[in-house]
This record gives structure tokens, C-alpha cells and sequence, in this order.
């Protein structure tokens, strides 16, 4: 309909090993044009594309067609140059996958939505209005903030805390983390936390720890 949802930004699009990620067709040159005045419009010659194999993919050629396929299964990614030769520029593409999808920052709308088959490593924060979705273990460097979404099939390390009434956060595995407050969490596993549960709703498979390591008020 046109609309344009700007958290899904897909920047580690799943794919699974073995999948056909990139392919590439000779260039077919075009044929010059006319103006209103009769005049031949020149045009310029096609691009060239090159594939290239980066991390846990593999190359196959026959003839002039290339095809980039998937080693495992994780996220992939592309990386696009222009290069200049004796044959003319060409526009050369390095495919990769990786099995831990890395975000510098924070989650929010230069990332956007994260949906990965394999570990996401995210340095930053997740904040609220955002989910996070891994087949593997999640890291978050910061917080996850109110209104956020978390779920991982393994387990859930979080540096600092889990905060906020509008957020569940599920993993299949263990949930470490320095606090939970007010949010609603769920862990096929152990829940380790570092200095105090408040006011939230915590599941466990297994055990509950709270070390209550955070000074007066902790537990």
C-alpha cells in the first residue's frame, strides 16, 4: 500500500547453509535512442558485476555466470565497490555470512528490527519499541529498555538491566543480568542476576539467583 515500516530494515537477512544468496547474468548492451529532433542519443556501456565469496560462502562459475552460495546458516550481508580496470568499471559485490550478527550501537531505527539465525552481539542498548530475535545467544552491552522485545533460543547475557512494564524478554537458555524492574521475563533456564529483582515478573526451569551485589536496597 506504500507505506514504509521503518524498523524493519532487514540488515542481517537468515539465510540457511547450502541457500543461493547472489547471481549474476552477462550484461546485455543497449541500443542508442533518438531525440524529439532526430538526433542518435548515445548510451553509456553496461556495468559489469562481479561476485566475490567473503566469510562462510563459496563460489561457483560457469561460463559467464556467477552464484554465491551460503556455507552455515546465519545472517548475510553484502559489501558493493566500484572498480576500475582494463576492461572498463565493474561493480564488485563481496557476499558474506556470519554466524554472530555484530551491532556497534544501540538497537533503534539505524539498525532496526534484528531477526538473526545465529548470536547477535549488540555493544549498545536495545530501546523501547524494538525487538531482537536470535536462533543463538543474545549480548547486550547496556540496557533493554521499556517497551522493548527480546527472544533467543539460547541464552540472554545483559551487562546492565532489564526495565520496564511493556516488555517481555524470553530465552531458551539462561538470562544473566545486573537488575530486572517491573518487566515480565521467562528463562528455560537459570536466572542470575547480579543485584536486585523489583516489582517484576521472573520464570525460571530451573533457579532463581539474586547475589544482591548492589548495595543497600539489593535483593
Amino acid at each position: 500500500d506504500g507505506s514504509i515500516n521503518l524498523k524493519e530494515r532487514n540488515l542481517f537477512p537468515g539465510v540457511e547453509e547450502g541457500e543461493l544468496l547472489a547471481e549474476t547474468v552477462p550484461p546485455v548492451v543497449g541500443t542508442p535512442g533518438k531525440s524529439v529532433r532526430d538526433e542518435i542519443v548515445e548510451i553509456d556501456p553496461p556495468l559489469a558485476v562481479e561476485l566475490v565469496a567473503g566469510e562462510n560462502t563459496r563460489l561457483e562459475e560457469t561460463g559467464d555466470v556467477q552464484k554465491i552460495f551460503s556455507g552455515i546458516t546465519g545472517g548475510a550481508s553484502v559489501k558493493t565497490v566500484e572498480i576500475s580496470g582494463g576492461d572498463g568499471k565493474k561493480q564488485q559485490s563481496t557476499v558474506s555470512v556470519k554466524e554472530v550478527a555484530q551491532v556497534s550501537g544501540d538497537v533503534n531505527y539505524e539498525t532496526g528490527n534484528l531477526d538473526h539465525k545465529g548470536n547477535i552481539d549488540i555493544k549498545g542498548s536495545v530501546l523501547g519499541g524494538f525487538s531482537v530475535r536470535a536462533r543463538g545467544d543474545i549480548i547486550v552491552g547496556g540496557a533493554i529498555e521499556d517497551g522493548a522485545s527480546l527472544e533467543c533460543e539460547g541464552s540472554l547475557t545483559v551487562k546492565m538491566g532489564i526495565f520496564g512494564e511493556n516488555k517481555v524478554v524470553r530465552s531458551g537458555g539462561d538470562i544473566t543480568a545486573k537488575f530486572i524492574q517491573d518487566a515480565t521475563v521467562h528463562a528455560d533456564g537459570n536466572i542470575n542476576i547480579g543485584s536486585y529483582v523489583h516489582t517484576a515478573s521472573v520464570h525460571s526451569g530451573k533457579r532463581v539467583v539474586v547475589e544482591g551485589g548492589g548495595g543497600s536496597g539489593g535483593g
